[in-house]
């Protein structure tokens, strides 16, 4: 009962920033403990709603004024590498979370707008319960501007994804795999294949052998 009553006194204690932070933090609990091994590293940092450097804080408010919808605002903003789905080049992007719409923005062309995709069109967000930060957004494939599923490296993945559940209230989204492996569709109802390994050294990159994308984790 005292702690029930020291921990309702915290909570009534805490400022609007703090109460938020201290939300997201349960929630994050709820999401990944024991389910994802990168979470551990993520309990005692503080989230943060803004992963862009200073360099970007121009091209920031370029889109805020010339592409965001008047009703949207930024909700959370940060660098991704996205992997092209044939032949798996990486691309420098941002990722970007809205009340409505995540939103891809290339980074090299001064934040030219490659994805809209309301939380609505997503079936699912991919992660493993390694310590990669990979993440596929499982998109219908009636979404044919779209070509397929979108695959993402997010620096910050406990983050990024606790922020999304937050705002989209459904946790049910969010999709964890233990398995070697898993598909990714394509155009045209094809698939790739993104293959998961843990070692020394983490990386994702072309594996040259399958022609599979290999997702290196550490132990």
């Amino acid at each position: 009962m005292y702690k029930k009553w020291k921990a309702r006194n915290y909570r009534l204690a805490l400022s609007k920033i703090d109460k938020k932070q201290f939300e997201l933090k349960i929630l994050a609990e709820f999401l990944f403990k024991d389910k994802k091994k990168s979470y551990a590293k993520s309990f005692e940092r503080k989230f943060q709603t803004d992963r862009l450097g200073a360099e970007y804080v121009a091209l920031k408010e370029s889109f805020i004024n010339n592409i965001l919808p008047r009703d949207e605002t930024i909700q959370y903003i940060t660098p991704v590498i996205k992997y092209d789905r044939h032949g798996y080049k990486p691309r420098e992007r941002v990722l970007i979370l809205t009340e409505n719409a995540v939103y891809i923005l290339d980074i090299l062309k001064t934040f030219k707008l490659k994805h809209r995709l309301p939380y609505k069109s997503i079936l699912e967000l991919v992660v493993t319960g390694e310590s990669d930060n990979l993440l596929i957004v499982r998109i219908p494939p009636e979404l044919k501007k779209d070509k397929g599923d979108l695959i993402l490296e997010v620096p910050h993945i406990i983050e990024a994804l606790t922020k999304a559940i937050d705002i989209t209230n459904n946790p049910n989204i969010l999709k964890i795999v233990n398995t070697e492996s898993v598909s990714h569709k394509l155009v045209s109802g094809k698939e790739g294949v993104i293959e998961f390994r843990t070692g020394t050294t983490p990386a994702i990159s072309k594996n040259r052998q399958s022609g599979h994308l290999l997702v290196v984790a550490s132990p």
